[in-house]
């Protein structure tokens, strides 16, 4: 009976402990507020448009605050459900190379490098994003994007050589803190 109560009271503890591991809607705002920045980048780099990535980022929040996550994934989730639902906006498709977002001609932007990266029609820029910028791997991207890894490793190589052809051989950290000082947030963001 000892043996069976301790087997008990150890299984109760594992999951109580599960539990307190997981990411409550309390850990989901307040990773959205401290990482509104990076999150709304995140948005706006994938669709070009800000309208859309207020859409992506709001819905992102409402995913997160009904998922059940492990609390070290709940950054890594939220991207991700970003990132979902930019694709569920945008619903960029390989045989087009159409950019469907217009705003991009009025956004602000001071660097030269994310204009080319706005400039990229939705499916390159989804795939550059994803697989350079947020470091997805082919098959995560190709399966989050529902075509082939060959799809994405030829968007990606175009987008390159387009970007390439935009602003010209530059070192990595330039670009980066290009990208991270270059955008404009909305009122209120």
């Amino acid at each position: 009976m000892t043996k069976e109560r301790s087997r008990l009271m150890r299984r109760n503890k594992l999951q109580s402990d599960c539990e307190s591991e997981r990411a409550a809607v309390a850990d989901f705002c307040k990773i959205f507020q401290n990482e509104t920045r990076t999150l709304y980048a995140l948005a706006l780099l994938l669709t070009a448009d800000h309208k859309l990535a207020e859409e992506c980022f709001v819905s992102g929040l409402d995913d997160c605050l009904s998922s059940t996550v492990f609390k070290q994934w709940a950054l890594s989730w939220s991207k991700r459900a970003v990132i979902r639902n930019a694709i569920r906006l945008l619903a960029p498709g390989i045989d087009s190379n159409a950019r469907t977002s217009r705003e991009f001609d009025t956004i602000e932007v001071r660097s030269p490098f994310t204009k080319a990266v706005f400039a990229l029609g939705d499916f390159q820029r989804c795939v550059f994003v994803m697989s350079v910028l947020e470091g997805y791997r082919d098959l995560e991207t190709s399966l989050l994007l529902n075509c082939s890894p060959k799809d994405v490793i030829d968007a990606r190589c175009q987008a390159l050589r387009e970007l390439a052809a935009a602003v010209g051989p530059r070192p990595v950290a330039s670009v980066l803190d290009d990208l991270s000082s270059s955008f404009t947030l909305p009122a209120g963001a």
